[in-house]
């Protein structure tokens, strides 16, 4: 007899937890004071569902009564969800007691109003509780007594050793409910603040991105003025005016440009040399590397047509000059030297390839290349290098990077080229 009663109320345990964790996929718990009414309806529905389905799965051995557990469900829809939830479940199960019929409909019945009114009696207090094993011990106490008086007076043929049975399992049925509950609204609210902190992580990301990539423009402008301060060469402002200027825009294009990124923007892909616009980047940056007494040395020997998005490679370049300048001058060498070249490569691909005999990196420091936040740089963002890459694979390209440390560091960037 006793695996006669375990069997079908540990059926009931099985199907109260799997309803619980199926609905919270959809409909994740959360600790608040008032829920949508959806949200309600949904539970209700839910919760009465998993109730009337522990119906069908009743203590068989006991003749015409009904013992199962969607006492459990009912009394806890109630204290979570309050009385309207509540009582939908209760009508419901009701409904279907009176229905399966039998000798033992009204302590049925009456039992389901104790679990009720339990419910919407300890519902305030419950919430309250920072604790829910005390007040739910409590609880549970409550009701046991009044279904033992209920039972004592209708169903006077159960034994001590059925009661000891059925409630000694009751219990961990309803704490076992609550505690997956609180579990799992804990953990809700756990994804909750991961997701609130990652959406600061990345406004933090975009904020630092946006301040690295507005310096690089003022910094050439910057570099122009140096210049042509030096030794009164005013003379040549004429000449890099249109440069200055350009840069002037690129600055108000990259403010835009991160406006906008939240929007879907239109392909603005265009078909171009890449020689062209590599000698151009070069231009812009040899003022500032004329004053660190750097050269560059061009071999552009070919021209490679390429359809990509020319001002995020632009953008790109720059950014890897600037670094290569910069190496150069941590060094602290006198002979700074930077290459720039192209070359063609099989399946129709064009190698960018730009080196520097600064300070170089170590293996361990090249692998952690493009990671957010990684530089070696004493006041860097660490997220040039993660611009790059991003922009240089958004162009169905690839970028790569080979050093030795206090030697020299090169750049490779693919990219497909264009068929006419």
């Amino acid at each position: 007899m006793f695996i006669h009663i375990i069997k079908p109320l540990i059926v009931n345990y099985t199907i109260i937890i799997a309803f619980l964790v199926s609905t919270n996929l959809f409909f994740p718990l959360k600790k608040r004071k008032q829920y949508p009414f959806n949200e309600q309806v949904i539970y209700a529905l839910v919760g009465t569902l998993a109730a009337v389905l522990c119906m069908f799965y009743p203590i068989e051995v006991l003749g015409d009564t009904n013992f199962d557990f969607r006492m459990v469900i009912l009394l806890v829809l109630t204290l979570y969800r309050g009385k309207w939830v509540g009582l939908f479940c209760f009508f419901i199960v009701t409904i279907m007691r009176i229905i399966i019929g039998g000798e033992f409909v009204v302590p049925g019945v009456v039992i389901n109003i104790i679990a009720y009114l339990l419910g919407i009696g300890f519902r305030k207090p419950f919430l309250e509780a920072r604790q829910k094993a005390p007040i739910s011990f409590v609880i549970f106490i409550c009701f046991t007594v009044f279904s033992l008086i209920t039972l004592e007076l209708f169903v006077p043929f159960l034994t001590s050793s059925f009661y000891i049975i059925y409630f000694s399992l009751f219990f961990p049925t309803m704490f076992g409910l609550i505690f997956t509950m609180e579990k799992l609204m804990e953990i809700n609210q756990q994804i909750e603040d991961t997701l609130y902190v990652e959406h600061l992580k990345t406004v933090s990301h975009m904020a630092a991105a946006f301040a690295h990539e507005i310096r690089n423009p003022l910094t050439t402008v910057r570099g122009f003025i140096q210049f042509l301060i030096t030794n009164n060469q005013h003379h040549l402002l004429p000449q890099y005016s249109d440069l200055i200027l350009e840069e002037l825009n690129r600055t108000n294009e990259i403010i835009s440009d991160y406006l906008s990124l939240s929007k879907p923007g239109k392909n603005g892909r265009e078909t171009f040399v890449v020689e062209t616009t590599l000698k151009a980047m070069v231009e812009l940056i040899k003022p500032t590397a004329q004053m660190k007494n750097i050269t560059i040395d061009l071999d552009l020997p070919n021209e490679h047509l390429v359809h990509v998005e020319k001002k995020f490679l632009k953008q790109a370049l720059l950014n890897i000059l600037k670094n290569a300048v910069e190496a150069i001058e941590n060094k602290g060498t006198t002979d700074g030297k930077i290459t720039v070249k192209s070359m063609s490569l099989p399946i129709q691909k064009v190698a960018i390839i730009i080196e520097d005999n600064g300070i170089g990196l170590t293996k361990e420091e090249v692998k952690k290349i493009g990671l957010p936040y990684y530089t070696t740089k004493s006041k860097g963002t660490g997220l040039g290098t993660l611009i790059i890459r991003k922009l240089i694979q958004d162009m169905g390209g690839t970028v790569h990077y080979y050093s030795q440390k206090n030697q020299w560091t090169r750049v490779e960037i693919v990219l497909p080229v264009y068929k006419k």
